[in-house]
């Protein structure tokens, strides 16, 4: 059976230690539950019933812990899922909580991706909220839903506009510098020729008037 050979703090949660057996880290557990369960170095504890302690002291206490950052922060699942295994909880106790706030729709990537671009579209190109919504967990399925229908040259012409004022359009160093900038944004090459376009157009009628 195996042994538990080293009971160690964590340094950033001090409520909570990382338990080994046979010498190897086994799992994070909290100093109360070490306490009520009596658990101590040199103790024999099968594999199993150890889980069993871990998971019946963490998983409210997670729970809790997710619905106060979800109301707060409003994460994906993956940010849910990196901040949980961040605060020390196990495999077993974070897939819990995440499966708990989906079934009550506290977690929900489909919906973050629609907010995410409804509030981003206007700042930001397709290329730019694709990659952003990849890199917080969502996934393309779910990303192609939110994105459907929208345009975004509106929202390139007005921030090309914002970052021309005062500028020179027959510069070439600016013209590249403009393009960088919306290309950075996540706009395509179409979307930000139109724009300069639409910029020198308007140019010119300024000057006649």
């Amino acid at each position: 059976m195996p042994i538990i050979t080293k009971l160690v703090a964590q340094g950033k949660h001090p409520d909570r230690a990382n338990l080994y057996l046979d010498g190897e880290f086994f799992c994070a557990i909290s100093k109360i539950t070490a306490v009520q369960n009596r658990l101590r170095v040199g103790m024999e504890i099968e594999e199993g019933r150890l889980r069993e302690i871990v998971f019946e002291s963490d998983k409210e206490g997670a729970f809790g812990y997710a619905l106060q950052y979800i109301a707060q922060y409003a994460p994906t699942v993956r940010q849910m899922r990196d901040k949980l295994y961040a605060k020390g909880y196990g495999a077993q106790v974070v897939s819990y909580v995440i499966d708990k706030a989906q079934s009550y729709g506290y977690l929900n990537d489909a919906e973050w991706a629609r907010s995410y671009v409804a509030l981003s579209a206007g700042v930001k190109g397709e290329r730019r909220l694709r990659a952003d919504m990849a890199a917080k967990g969502i996934r393309a399925a779910d990303a192609d839903q939110a994105l459907e229908g929208m345009t975004f040259a509106e929202g390139a012409l007005e921030l090309a506009r914002k970052h021309a004022r005062g500028q020179d359009l027959q510069d070439p160093k600016y013209r590249a510098k403009l393009s960088r900038y919306l290309a950075y944004r996540g706009f395509g090459w179409d979307e930000i020729g139109d724009c300069i376009r639409v910029l020198e157009r308007e140019a010119k009628d300024d000057v006649l008037r």
